[in-house]
């Protein structure tokens, strides 16, 4: 077994639990095989992850590829591997070079004109010779080279586009022609799982993903992305878009319109034949959809041509720079999926929704199995670390992904009990049958009782949904908690996001503490970083647990016949990990102090409660709440 000492690890001191954790990830990629580890926030996986791989990586001269949604993760990676480089130096040994990768929209620095608002498309004219004064690209090698050589030491995206922006240079442009020379690259799980990105991605790699180690942060995320991304719907409102769209083709569009005006036929009539009082959604078989559509068509266009003539509207657009992507492409594909789908693996459903009293009908194609997604790829992969502070209960995770030969690995907490308390409150429910007016003044006031009973102490509250937020703050009397009141909306953009978050951060000149309301499937659950005093209460109200629509029900009944375990993987666990995030918040470090309230009595549950973290320790509430918190804030560790 390795001695942590060879390891690329820049600290003197090692936490409990990193040592396993990081000898595991060694031994994992020395047998070119995979491992799934789910580690506790705060034990440091973003190092404990990096030190063993780049280490193999170095010996096996693979390349690093580190998945991740947040721009703040790759952050984070950034500034470690900052460190590993300045120990490296100091033992006379060479930078390992990295690359981030966040999308064009995010690392162009020039003005979006209202002439060309689509950042893609402004990119695009802008790279043509002569039309971007701000960026040279590659015109001036040995500019370039000097600018290359400056890039092993950034610590931040932030910091990235600013050199290359200094210099003159595209940061994206850059991030291409660096990715050859970098030993990491950090970017999307999209560039790795998404075929038609991924092989442009490796492409610019100039290697095949058998020459790479994959870390996969954040991957209890993963299932939802890749179901997401091999889901495919068509729609009124997406077929009226692609109508207005063919109005910018100067070619005859006249079949394309009669299809997009069939298949909306198509959808109405579809609905119509399966019409229920009260019910908006049913399933409906492929062929039945197939004939009905063939049929609505006629004989003259068939199939094949339907498809072509869409990507024919598609490719003018994107040649004429019309717009980065297309209504009518999008629906090219989805008629694709439609005829090639494989039904027990996929649920096919027509809805109705309603909007300004005009009804919606919208055909979706869900995929139900994604381990023909994810295992190919982890498994072609040199070695792959699949990672997360909430892969509970990992067996699912295991299962689901397809990754029956790979090793498991569950950590404890690195801190002590005593600096977390996680009160259940039994006498909350949020069932659907129970709520009332009643119970959203309960649930006010024992909210309001934890705020004061912890009044100079940042809080999180986090609720269902919206509707149940703001039902429940209608109840409370936010004036008498004595803090800043801030409340999550709906479609916070990155900006709105950081602007709370440094709110959240500041008291002022009046040292208020903070309390800020939000949805535990919203925006401020996870991939928010708040230590110490920033953050020390987290209250969560109910269990977000998904609308029982017929995907959740039919994605229930693949994992009952698949693994006998129907209602924990396709319901109540996915609901639990949002919870273990949400509560996550509050303990990052060390130094950090934590009171998180679950208020629900199913919490109680065996069903519910054998997902949580084995080393949590739960306690009802019980006594006085106020003298309990007071003495949990103040004792001496």
């Amino acid at each position: 077994m390795v001695d942590i000492k060879e390891l690329f690890f820049p600290y003197n001191e090692i936490r409990e639990g990193q040592e396993e954790f990081m000898k595991s990830v060694y031994s994992t990629i020395e047998n070119s095989s995979s491992i799934l580890i789910n580690a506790p926030t705060g034990l440091g996986k973003t190092i404990c992850s990096l030190a063993p791989t780049l280490k193999q990586a170095v010996r096996f001269n693979k390349k690093v590829i580190y998945l991740t949604s947040r721009q703040t993760q790759v952050n984070q990676v950034l500034s470690t591997l900052q460190e590993i480089n300045q120990k490296r130096e100091a033992e006379g040994k060479q930078r390992l070079k990295p690359t981030a990768y966040i999308g064009k929209k995010n690392m162009c620095y020039t003005p979006v004109s209202a002439e060309h608002p689509d950042p893609s498309i402004k990119c695009k004219r802008s790279k043509t010779p002569g039309k971007c004064s701000q960026c040279k690209n590659k015109q001036d090698q040995i500019e370039y080279e000097d600018l290359s050589n400056q890039l092993v030491n950034f610590q931040s995206v932030e910091e990235f586009i600013s050199v290359c922006r200094r210099e003159g240079f595209c940061p994206y442009t850059v991030a291409n022609l660096e990715v050859r020379k970098s030993d990491i690259i950090i970017c999307d799980v999209n560039y790795v799982f998404i075929s038609s990105i991924s092989d442009l991605f490796f492409s610019s790699l100039g290697v095949s993903i058998e020459d790479c180690i994959i870390i996969v942060d954040e991957a209890h995320n993963l299932p939802d992305r890749i179901r997401n991304s091999n889901s495919y719907s068509i729609s009124t409102q997406t077929l009226q878009f692609a109508k207005e769209e063919l109005k910018l083709c100067n070619f005859d569009t006249s079949k394309q319109n009669l299809i997009v005006n069939q298949l909306k036929k198509t959808l109405e009539i579809l609905y119509s034949s399966k019409k229920e009082f009260n019910v908006f959604e049913h399933r409906v078989e492929k062929n039945e959809f197939l004939y009905q559509f063939e049929s609505t068509l006629g004989e003259d266009i068939k199939p094949k041509l339907v498809m072509e003539l869409l990507e024919q509207v598609e490719t003018f657009v994107l040649e004429q720079e019309l717009k980065s992507t297309s209504w009518c492409g999008s629906i090219s594909r989805a008629i694709y999926e439609l005829y090639d789908f494989d039904s027990k693996n996929n649920v096919l459903t027509i809805e109705m929704t309603m909007n300004k009293q005009i009804e919606h009908f919208a055909i979706k194609l869900q995929c139900l199995d994604i381990a023909p997604f994810i295992k190919p790829i982890l498994t072609q992969a040199f070695s792959s670390v699949v990672m997360s502070a909430t892969l509970q209960p990992i067996k699912m995770y295991k299962d689901i992904m397809g990754l029956d030969s790979a090793q498991i690995l569950e950590l404890p907490s690195p801190f002590m009990a005593k600096r977390q308390k996680i009160i259940i409150d039994d006498e909350i429910t949020t069932q659907f049958s129970q709520r009332s007016n009643d119970m959203f003044t309960k649930i006010a006031l024992h909210t309001e009782e934890y705020l004061q009973a912890a009044s100079t102490k940042n809080a999180l509250v986090f609720f269902p949904s919206y509707t149940f937020m703001q039902k429940v703050m209608y109840e409370m009397h936010l004036l008498k908690l004595g803090r800043k009141i801030i409340k999550e909306q709906r479609g916070l953009s990155q900006e709105d996001k950081n602007d709370i978050i440094k709110k959240f951060k500041n008291k002022g000149i009046d040292n208020k503490a903070t309390v800020l309301f939000a949805v535990t499937s919203g925006s401020f659950s996870e991939g928010i970083d708040l230590p110490k005093e920033a953050l020390e209460v987290v209250i969560v109200v109910g269990i977000p647990l998904t609308v029982p629509d017929l995907f959740t029900k039919s994605l229930m009944r693949y994992y009952e016949v698949k693994f006998r375990k129907g209602q924990l993987y396709g319901y109540i666990a996915p609901a639990i990990s949002k919870i273990t995030q949400a509560a996550g918040r509050c303990i990052r470090t060390n130094e950090d102090r934590g009171l998180v309230v679950l208020m629900d009595k199913r919490f109680l549950w065996p069903m519910y409660g054998i997902n949580f973290p084995s080393f949590w320790t739960l306690e009802k509430r019980t006594g006085d709440v106020k003298e309990r918190i007071e003495h949990f804030f103040n004792q001496e560790d």
